[in-house]
């Protein structure tokens, strides 16, 4: 039998992109969905516009930009459906995607986890379906981006809910799922990521524009799971340090960064040298975002965005 679903799909001023995504969606072979659109305060042509071609949609227009955690949190609470899948609006769903689901789906005992995740094209896990722990993610055995599937009684009976954050939200939640929980998740690609959309959350251009946010949400992910990484992976902690010492940099908030450095420092005295790099000129440190980005891959972790 199929699985009656829920697709959210939160937007900001991508009229375009957003018709693309609801297309994909309606050519699926697959009867049993409705979808809601969660507007974050667009122009409202974009309203106008896909009312008029898909009288089926739930669009709701929010008043105020609250950003895209927020917008999925109230699409959550508005889902009809006990099963909901969170696509964003650059998304596109591959053939057949809601059937792949569905029947995964079936082949597991999933009543007990509040969220499932499937692999967007860019997806990458260690094996085809394993229950992803916090270890998966802290050792990069599970990367790139995956849709999530969510259980909306037991997702909310529990308390979760995407954080309200600027950046880095959803990384949050699942891993703090991945720690609680578990999360079964599959290798199946059901879910094409674009990169024609801009402001993208790993295009280095954003990153050095939202710096601030960046440094805060490497910040929480040492705050929250220290101690994990510290028992299964130092050198990703390493990263992280090394992560929000340049943001805050970029952001030119130099106190917070050399506080970061302390904290690295005292981790692992080895990483003294880079006090010096608290001292080079403020414009430096964008090239050497991008130096980092292209030989030693520090970037941060933004799994099913």
């Amino acid at each position: 039998m199929n699985v009656p679903f829920t697709i959210v799909i939160s937007t900001y001023n991508r009229k375009d992109l957003l018709e693309r995504c609801i297309d994909s969606i309606v050519k699926q072979n697959y009867f049993s969905y409705e979808i809601i659109v969660i507007d974050d305060c667009s122009d409202k042509s974009s309203e106008q516009f896909i009312c008029a071609k898909y009288p089926s949609v739930n669009y709701i227009y929010l008043d105020k930009n609250g950003g895209p955690c927020k917008a999925r949190n109230i699409g959550i609470s508005f889902a009809k459906n006990e099963w909901i899948i969170i696509m964003d609006d650059d998304d596109t769903m591959t053939d057949f995607s809601l059937l792949t689901i569905s029947s995964a789906m079936s082949s597991i005992e999933y009543s007990k986890y509040p969220v499932l995740n499937f692999a967007r094209t860019n997806g990458y896990l260690d094996m085809d379906y394993k229950v992803v722990r916090i270890q998966d993610y802290i050792n990069r055995k599970v990367k790139g981006e995956f849709v999530p599937v969510i259980q909306k009684e037991l997702f909310l009976k529990k308390g979760y809910g995407y954080p309200d954050i600027a950046i880095g939200g959803e990384s949050i939640l699942w891993m703090d799922i991945a720690k609680k929980e578990g999360i079964p998740t599959w290798l199946n690609s059901v879910c094409t990521l674009h990169t024609d959309a801009g402001n993208r959350l790993t295009d280095t251009k954003h990153q050095i524009k939202k710096a601030n946010e960046y440094a805060k949400f490497q910040e929480k992910i040492i705050e929250r799971y220290k101690d994990d990484y510290l028992r299964h992976n130092k050198k990703e902690l390493y990263k992280r340090y090394k992560g929000a010492i340049l943001y805050n940099l970029l952001s030119k908030n130099k106190s917070e960064a050399f506080n970061k450095l302390k904290s690295l420092i005292k981790l692992n005295p080895r990483f003294l040298y880079l006090i010096l790099f608290i001292y080079f000129p403020s414009k430096s440190y964008a090239q050497i975002l991008l130096l980092l980005r292209k030989v030693q891959r520090i970037k941060p972790i933004f799994t099913q965005s």
